[in-house]
């Protein structure tokens, strides 16, 4: 046995487990040349530790088992780089996918910076350019479940379009139910993105808007939108459109409701 290998030393070279070797023998993956019949020891040969190394960088590009021992079956140039170029693919898709989780954190962190410099709670104007907006209408805006049904909806939308999201949730509020204190009858929910080019793509209208920052528990919007209404009517300003409402604090961030913060805007002329 002086030119072979025993499991502890396989185990040692590579810094591979001897349990992982057991299982490769069990699965038919990698089998020791020799077992020693009185002792069950295995060893291995030096051709083997090259095939280990092979399974060992198959393994880094993210293929399974299963296509490594294909791989390592098959044998021929031809069938070896059809398969490489298979997994390529696979590799590129993935790195596709994390680019898309990154941009989302980079979004996510963007929105939380703005909003810890936010310091000014006061009822202002300003004007907002045409935005676009992934979209879904709400049936009975104050239903728990078909909100959140909602929201995966767009979730799901997106990422199947890889859309470029901003992580600012959205809702939409009927003007009427505003004056009637229905602060929490949402007509629709959306994200925004900077594509166009998906049919559900829709729009919300550039033009002059009344605003403000709410800070605290969703259910005392109403004292901001006192605030609002009362300014509106002081500048004889009429409501063209739904009301926004865009969340840049909330519950995957701030574990305290007061610590929430909400943007308002009404469209107005």
């Amino acid at each position: 046995m002086n030119d072979m290998f025993s499991i502890g030393q396989v185990a040692k070279i590579h810094r591979i487990s001897i349990q992982t070797l057991r299982y490769y023998d069990r699965i038919d993956l990698l089998k020791p040349e020799h077992t020693d019949e009185k002792t069950g020891y295995r060893y291995y040969t030096e051709a083997q530790l090259e095939t280990l190394e092979t399974i060992s960088y198959l393994k880094l590009l993210g293929m399974s088992l299963k296509d490594i021992k294909n791989y390592l079956n098959e044998g021929h140039v031809k069938n070896s780089k059809e398969q490489l170029k298979s997994h390529l693919k696979l590799v590129d898709e993935k790195i596709e996918e994390l680019n898309y989780a990154r941009k989302k954190i980079i979004n996510k962190l963007n929105i939380i910076d703005k909003a810890l410099l936010i310091d000014d709670f006061k009822v202002h104007e300003k004007y907002i350019g045409e935005r676009n907006i992934i979209y879904k209408p709400l049936i009975n805006g104050q239903d728990f479940t078909e909100f959140g049904m909602a929201i995966k909806d767009i979730y799901e939308m997106a990422n199947e379009h890889y859309l470029e999201v901003k992580d600012e949730v959205g809702v939409t509020l009927e003007y009427e139910d505003v004056l009637k204190g229905k602060y929490e009858s949402f007509s629709g929910l959306f994200l925004f993105t900077q594509d166009d080019d998906v049919s559900d793509i829709k729009k919300l209208p550039k033009g002059k808007y009344v605003c403000s920052y709410h800070r605290g528990k969703y259910k005392d919007t109403h004292k901001t939108f006192k605030k609002m209404l009362d300014y509106i009517k002081n500048k004889g300003y009429e409501v063209t459109g739904k009301v926004v409402e865009i969340s840049l604090i909330d519950l995957l961030v701030a574990k305290d409701e007061r610590n929430y913060i909400t943007e308002i805007q009404i469209p107005v002329k």
